[in-house]
């Protein structure tokens, strides 16, 4: 019994006070490592989802092999060529069309590259100013629009854009929801890339149609731009050539295009921001899309600035 108070004595004669006695911090090697997340965090019984899109969809020298045998068969297929070089939606002279302005008559501002680059930042708080119709046609070419074409192995003439795109098969396409813009009507949007024009596929639009479906303080942020871009894509331009890898590439482009968007906008003086979080059903509905074959993947709201930020480094992220 002696011995085990003594014990007791000693063991709360090591004890540290945290609140008078610094704490040291042990060395690397006696440190004591945490378990790894996914047994620290609670999943639901389907597993992590990204993991296990990213191991179906990684590249190994026999899924290498087999994508190889499949593209030179393609390539060799004039009428899969044709279609491969045709990655067009177009709603076609049943609804009402308006022109865009055409690259050359773009009086484009002097703007600095590198410049535009350092200084772009997420934009919350916008002005009453409508955007114009020059500024849509430049957002929209100078992200998406035919820059180029270039002859195929069988004689197809493909047209080029001004991003890249996974095997040249250009899956996306682009909306605008559109509140206050120039000679544009309230409406839903689809551009029309090969005709550089803007197809009306709804007639009026009203921001508390898509607000209560943005969770969180992006609703809040949002409530006063005047465009917001909706970017979806057609799965099948990309998978059927490249299986599941297709969806990563899918996602590349879908990131250099909103990459394009924010610095054009910027260097249009127009503030921006990225909103990820939207309930997708929502907006696939009211783009008519079947949210299979094709469906959304992001969307950017753009409007003037309210106020420049205080510093460079301030305004967003």
């Amino acid at each position: 019994m002696k011995i085990k108070e003594e014990k007791k004595v000693a063991k709360e004669e090591r004890k540290v006070d945290i609140k008078t006695s610094p704490l040291k911090l042990k060395k690397f090697s006696e440190v004591w490592f945490l378990p790894p997340i996914r047994d620290i965090i609670k999943e639901d019984d389907r597993g992590d989802l990204a993991e296990i899109f990213h191991a179906n969809s990684k590249m190994t020298p026999y899924s290498e092999q087999s994508v190889g045998i499949k593209v030179v068969e393609m390539v060799n297929d004039i009428t899969v060529e044709r279609r491969t070089s045709q990655p067009y939606k177009d709603y076609g002279m049943s609804i009402p069309s308006y022109p865009l302005i055409p690259k050359e008559k773009l009086n484009n501002p002097q703007a600095d590259l590198f410049d535009i680059i350092a200084r772009r930042r997420t934009i919350r708080q916008y002005s009453d100013k409508k955007l114009t119709l020059e500024d849509i046609s430049r957002l929209l070419y100078y992200t998406y629009g035919i820059s180029g074409n270039v002859q195929l192995a069988l004689g197809t003439i493909e047209d080029l854009r001004v991003i890249s795109s996974g095997g040249g098969l250009y899956p996306l396409e682009v909306y605008l929801l559109v509140l206050n813009v120039e000679e544009l009507p309230k409406g839903i949007y689809h551009y029309n890339v090969r005709k550089h024009s803007l197809e009306l596929i709804k007639k009026g639009f009203e921001v508390n149609e898509i607000l209560p479906h943005l969770p969180g303080l992006i609703a809040y942020q949002t409530r006063t731009v005047s465009l917001f871009v909706a970017l979806s894509t057609i799965f099948r331009r990309t998978t059927h050539k490249y299986g599941p890898r297709g969806y990563r590439y899918i996602c590349f482009e879908a990131g250099t295009f909103m990459g394009h968007l924010q610095l054009i906008a910027e260097a249009l003086d127009l503030g921006s921001v990225q909103v990820a979080g939207y309930y997708d059903e929502v907006l696939n509905n009211l783009l008519g899309l079947d949210g299979v074959d094709e469906a959304t993947l992001n969307i950017c709201a753009l409007g003037y600035k309210k106020e420049q930020p205080a510093a460079k480094d301030a305004g967003g992220y």
